[in-house]
C-alpha cells in the first residue's frame, strides 16, 4: 500500500459515475452517508470515524463541493482563528470535529481594513466688511457605498476532490489524478513522465499519440483543445484549487466560471469547461461591504474677520446645503488571496507504466491531504509519508528526499540538515513561473528565515506569500453647508480648511475563502527503501 486509506487528492477528470472510481479505492468527497456496518466501507471508517458527522448507523465522507482546502494549523498560529472553527455537518446529531482539527471548517472573511477620507470643510466667504458666521455641526454617522462581490476568494480553478477508502489493488491511481509535488521540476518533467506524470502547465499534448490516449479519454477537452488534434493539461500555475460546487452553493458564483483558456492572448478553437464544471476557472474578488463614517459636532464661531467699520445698510445672509461624493484613499494589494505557499502540480496521465511496487508511481517528494488529525505519521505506511511541519530532517538518512527539496523550505547545510515543508495553517498554490495569474510572485518572500538557509522565495517551489485583498475605495457622501454674509463695504475673506478623517474598521483577522481543513503529507521514501 502506498497512499493511506484516508488521503484527498484532487481529481482532473469528469466525474459521471463513481464505480469506476471505487474499483480503484477512491470515493468522491462530496458528503455521501455511509453504513458503519458495511464491510467495504470498514477500513474507512476506522481512519475518519465521524470526523466528517455521523447520524445512527452511519458516517459520512468528508463534503468539499465548493471549498478550498487548507493546510490544519496544529498550533503554528498562521490560522489565526483555529480555535473557533466549526462543525462541517451542523445538519447532523453529531456535526463532525470542530476547532483546530482536520475537518472543521471556517467562512470566508476579509482582512480588517478601514480608509482615510479627506472632507472640506468650512468655507466662509464674507464680503464688505465686519461680520460673524456662525455654523453649528450636529453629530451623526453614514455609510459609504457597499462594492465587493458575494464572497472572498483567490483566483481558482475547479477539481473533484477524492478520498482513498480501499486498497486492494497494485495500481490505485486514477488516471486524471493531481498530485502536489514540493521539488524542482529541473528536466522538464522528463523523470516524472517516466513514472507517468506530467506538470500541470498547460501543454498541449496529442489526442491521437498512444502516450496519452487513456488520459485523453478522462479529460478530453475540459481544459481546451485545439479540434481534433491537441487537448490541454491543466494550468495550474499561479492558482488555487477550489472543490466543484456541484449546486452545494458554497460557490455562490458557480454558473458564471469561466473557461480556463478564455484569457490566453489567442484562445483555442474549444477553450474548455465553464460554468460549475470541473476545469473552470475564476477569478479573485473580496466580498461587498461598506464602511461607516462619523462626523463630529460643535459650534463654530467666526467674528470680526476685519476691522472696517460695520455698515449696516443692505445687509444680507445667504446659506446653502448640498450633498457631495467623494472617495476614500485606496488600501492594500493587487489581489485578493490567503495565506499560502506555493507548489507544482501534477497530473497522473498513466498507471499501465507501474513496477510491481506501487511506490515508483509515486515521486518522492510528493504531497497528499490526509483527512484526519496525525497522533503519529509513521503509523501510516512506515516512514514511506511525515506530516510537513517543517521538521529537521538528516541529509544522510533522507538522502533520496534531499536530493528532490535540498534546502527549498530551509535548512542548515553545514550541519547535514535540511527542512520539510511546513504548510499547517497555509493553502496551497500553484507556481507561476511567469505566467501571470500571481501579480506579486516576484515579491514572495522565503519560508524559514530562521534558519542560515532560509529557503526559495521569489517565483519558485516553496516561497510564501502573506493574505491581502484587492486595492479598492469607497465612494462616501457628505452634506456640505456653505454661508455667505454681506455687511457692506469692507474688505473680502475666504477662509477654507481640509481635513481628513477615517471609516471605521471592518473584517476579521486575515483575508480567506470559504475553507476546510486537511493535513499535508510528503512522501520521504519508497516502500522499497524504507
Amino acid at each position: 500500500m502506498d497512499y493511506p486509506i484516508g488521503t484527498i487528492l484532487p481529481y482532473a477528470g469528469y466525474i459521471a459515475d463513481t464505480t469506476a472510481l471505487w474499483q480503484e479505492g477512491w470515493l468522491l468527497c462530496d458528503g455521501t452517508s455511509l453504513g458503519t456496518h458495511n464491510s467495504n466501507y470498514q477500513a474507512l471508517h476506522d481512519i475518519i470515524g465521524f470526523t466528517y458527522g455521523s447520524a445512527g448507523n452511519s458516517f459520512y465522507l468528508p463534503d468539499f463541493r465548493g471549498q478550498f482546502l487548507r493546510g490544519a494549523d496544529n498550533g503554528r498560529g498562521k490560522d489565526p482563528e483555529a480555535a473557533t472553527r466549526t462543525h462541517p455537518r451542523p445538519d447532523l446529531a453529531n456535526p463532525g470535529t470542530s476547532g483546530d482539527n482536520p475537518g472543521s471548517v471556517q467562512d470566508g472573511q476579509i482582512a480588517s481594513h478601514t480608509h482615510t477620507y479627506s472632507k472640506f470643510s468650512d468655507g466662509h466667504y464674507l464680503q464688505n466688511g465686519l461680520g460673524s458666521d456662525v455654523r453649528n455641526l450636529d453629530a451623526g454617522s453614514a455609510i459609504s457605498s457597499a462594492i465587493g462581490g458575494a464572497e472572498n476568494r483567490p483566483v481558482n480553478m475547479s477539481v473533484y476532490y477524492i478520498i482513498k477508502g480501499k486498497s486492494d489493488k497494485a495500481s490505485d491511481t486514477p488516471i486524471g489524478t493531481i498530485l502536489l509535488y514540493a521539488g524542482a521540476i529541473t528536466d522538464g518533467g522528463a523523470s516524472l513522465h517516466s513514472k507517468g506524470w506530467l506538470p500541470c502547465d498547460g501543454r498541449p499534448l496529442l489526442a491521437t499519440s498512444t502516450s496519452y490516449q487513456y488520459l485523453y479519454a478522462v479529460i478530453d477537452a475540459t481544459y481546451g483543445a485545439t479540434g481534433s488534434t491537441d487537448f490541454f493539461v491543466p494550468d495550474y500555475r499561479g492558482v488555487f484549487h477550489r472543490g466543484v460546487d456541484s449546486g452545494k452553493g458554497r460557490d455562490p458564483e458557480a454558473s458564471e466560471r469561466n473557461s480556463p483558456r478564455y484569457d490566453t492572448p489567442v484562445p483555442p478553437p474549444i477553450p474548455g469547461n465553464k460554468g460549475d464544471n470541473v476545469g473552470s476557472l475564476q477569478n479573485s474578488q473580496f466580498a461587498n461591504h461598506a464602511h461607516n463614517y462619523f462626523l463630529s459636532s460643535g459650534r463654530r464661531d467666526i467674528i470680526n474677520l476685519t476691522a472696517k467699520e460695520c455698515m449696516k445698510n443692505n445687509a444680507y445672509s445667504r446659506t446653502s446645503s448640498n450633498a457631495l461624493d467623494a472617495q476614500g484613499t485606496p488600501v492594500n494589494g493587487t489581489e485578493t488571496r490567503p495565506i499560502n505557499i506555493s507548489v507544482h502540480y501534477l497530473i497522473c496521465f498513466d498507471n499501465s507504466t507501474t513496477p510491481s511496487s506501487p511506490s515508483f508511481q509515486i515521486p518522492i517528494g510528493a504531497i497528499i491531504g490526509y483527512s484526519v488529525k496525525i497522533a503519529d505519521p509513521a503509523t501510516l505506511t512506515g516512514d514511506t509519508w511525515m506530516l510537513c511541519a517543517g521538521q529537521d530532517m538528516d541529509v544522510t538518512q533522507y538522502r533520496d528526499l534531499y536530493n528532490v527539496i535540498g534546502t527549498m523550505y530551509g535548512g542548515d547545510p553545514e550541519n547535514s540538515v535540511f527542512c520539510l515543508p511546513d504548510y499547517q495553517g497555509m493553502f496551497l498554490r500553484g507556481v507561476d513561473h511567469g505566467r501571470g495569474k500571481d501579480p506579486d510572485a516576484n515579491t514572495r518572500s522565503s519560508p524559514r528565515l530562521d534558519k542560515p538557509s532560509p529557503g526559495n522565495a521569489k517565483d519558485m517551489v516553496g516561497s510564501v506569500q502573506s493574505d491581502t485583498f484587492t486595492n479598492h475605495t469607497h465612494i462616501y457622501t457628505i452634506f456640505q453647508d456653505t454661508a455667505y454674509s454681506d455687511y457692506g463695504s469692507g474688505d473680502n475673506y475666504m477662509n477654507d480648511n481640509t481635513v481628513t478623517e477615517k471609516f471605521n474598521s471592518i473584517g476579521g483577522s486575515e483575508t480567506r475563502p470559504t475553507n476546510a481543513s486537511v493535513n499535508y503529507l510528503i512522501k520521504v521514501k519508497d516502500v522499497s527503501t524504507s
